[in-house]
């Protein structure tokens, strides 16, 4: 956009500026939510050991059976925050189940 100043009055040039940084604010805010949502939480084994308070060989279970999604990058084995959140929900059915199958038995009895 070419425009030439000596044609337009001071409210006019104000007007322009203020449209001008108004576009490039609004642009920069939709870049900066777009990194922001990009941004991936990961976690280690160790780190899940630590949150879970359990050992490796079950973490290491959870991912054989499924409850547990991970990424492989090279050798070591990450967790996205939402995959932990999907694995607590899992993981609670299948004890919920669990203890459900148990009570039901020895109502049964």
């Amino acid at each position: 956009m070419s425009i030439i100043l000596t044609q337009l009055n001071e409210e006019q040039i104000g007007q322009i500026v203020k449209d001008s940084l108004n576009t490039i604010l609004a642009e920069s805010n939709l870049q900066n939510q777009n990194q922001t949502e990009t941004k991936i939480e990961l976690y280690t084994k160790d780190d899940i050991r630590k949150i879970f308070g359990v050992s490796l060989v079950t973490i290491h279970n959870w991912m054989k059976k499924g409850f547990l999604s991970y990424i492989k990058i090279g050798r070591r084995v990450y967790f996205k925050k939402q995959d932990i959140n999907a694995a607590l929900i899992s993981i609670n059915l299948a004890d919920f189940n669990s203890v459900q199958s148990f009570i039901d038995k020895k109502a049964k009895k």
